[in-house]
């Protein structure tokens, strides 16, 4: 069982997991050579709409660290990439407490597969703690753009509790930790601008004037000062109950349901978010945790000897088999998601104004606001595109409670490099 405490202590004591810092964490794991750059675009054009949250453009560039082994805590083993088990020190605790039992006696054949025998089926003698984990690491750089709902309305022209323009463009770091039985954590560091600094303004005015469309004024727009957010995610482990497996040790399934939680802590947003994640495969669908195959020579996990010597992985003719005109391919996973989530804000300065400036206009941020999702992603080997339909309630208090009062759509495209 592992524990998390309040997100800012966690920010300055070490990581739960092998006793290292997240600046450790961080540092070693952007010099993997296992990285990808993720593009994301929100904007309710998409559904023919221009008001409230109107866009936010994200560019991500993230890597991926090896897939460890830790015992009670400890940093103990790591499957290299020719997919052998690399023992870290002392060999790995990993007596067969029933060697008569076929499913323990079988040889793993993923991370995964290792963690399900250790972890689900018990198959290891003592009482050590397997955890079977790897880190993402990286930065990202953001602009959001809050309009009324009418653009094109002068100051005196805005509907009662019409919202303030608002632009936050930041910079952030962050480090995200993955575990076999699905839950991760994720830390982030965003530095950045909000106001009429941040370029929201410049950004949509010749964006609209490009593709000939509305000029917004822009008037009444949140006050410039500096932006400092820490957030924590906690996405927790998906219980058996929650997934519905088409292979259990492929780690392949029909659908799941993960709870998460989201705590925003800083001079833009002070807020808390329960949400739930619902995934239905259409495809090949994966846990969220994609640990890597292991060659067919890896012991039984009785054996000691776990450092044999690398054997070459059969190489698969993906092109030939799955592409037509070596161009146009069949996707390795695609599945549909739906989410729900409730947030309770204690401050928005999108809507409230900063915290170090005045403002020349704010309202009040409701306290409660909802939104849901659903959307379809779908990957390739190397590249993978996400499409969402997004709606909320109202963010501005006094509104009438509606959970679908402002849409928007969302895609994402990722691919490693």
């Amino acid at each position: 069982m592992r524990y998390f405490n309040l997100f800012p202590l966690l920010l300055l004591c070490p990581s739960a997991i092998a006793k290292e810092s997240i600046w450790d964490i961080y540092a070693d794991t952007t010099n993997s050579k296992e990285s990808a750059w993720l593009i994301d675009i929100e904007n309710d054009a998409f559904i023919d709409s221009d008001r409230f949250f109107t866009n936010a453009f994200r560019v991500t560039r993230a890597f991926s660290s090896k897939t460890y082994i830790s015992v009670n805590g400890e940093k103990s083993a790591f499957f290299t990439e020719d997919g052998n088990i690399q023992e870290i020190g002392d060999p790995l605790p990993i007596e067969v407490k029933e060697p008569e039992r076929a499913d323990c006696k079988e040889k793993p054949q993923s991370a995964y597969d290792f963690h399900y025998r250790v972890n689900v089926l018990d198959c290891i003698r003592g009482e050590n703690e397997f955890e079977i984990y790897k880190h993402n690491a990286g930065w990202q750089a953001a602009n959001l753009i809050y309009t009324p709902k009418v653009i094109t309305a002068r100051f005196e022209q805005f509907e009662p509790l019409d919202r303030p323009y608002a632009g936050y463009t930041y910079y952030s770091r962050f480090v995200e930790s993955l575990y076999a039985d699905d839950s991760r954590t994720r830390y982030e560091l965003q530095l950045g601008l909000l106001g009429r600094a941040s370029f929201s303004e410049e950004v949509q005015k010749n964006w609209h004037k490009l593709w000939s469309l509305d000029d917004p004024t822009w008037e009444k727009q949140i006050a410039t000062e500096p932006a400092v957010q820490v957030n924590y995610t906690h996405r927790f482990a998906i219980p058996q109950f929650m997934k519905w497996d088409k292979d259990v040790l492929l780690n392949t399934r029909y659908t799941d349901a993960q709870p998460y939680v989201i705590i925003e802590a800083g001079t833009v947003f002070m807020r808390a978010t329960a949400g739930l994640d619902i995934r239905v495969s259409l495809y090949n669908m994966k846990s969220y945790f994609a640990g890597p195959l292991l060659v067919p020579h890896v012991p039984e996990l009785d054996e000691q000897n776990l450092t044999s010597a690398p054997e070459p992985k059969p190489e698969i003719d993906v092109q030939s088999t799955l592409c037509t005109f070596q161009v146009i391919c069949a996707p390795a996973s695609a599945y549909l998601f739906a989410t729900l989530e409730e947030t309770a804000v204690l401050r928005n300065s999108t809507i409230e104004g900063g915290v170090f400036t005045d403002s020349p206009y704010t309202l009040h941020a409701a306290k409660r606001v909802r939104t849901k999702a659903v959307g379809v992603k779908v990957s390739w080997e190397t590249w993978w595109i996400t499409g969402t339909y997004r709606v909320r309630s109202p963010e501005v208090e006094g509104i009438p409670f509606d959970d679908e009062y402002h849409r928007w759509g969302e895609f994402q495209f990722g691919f490693n490099w």
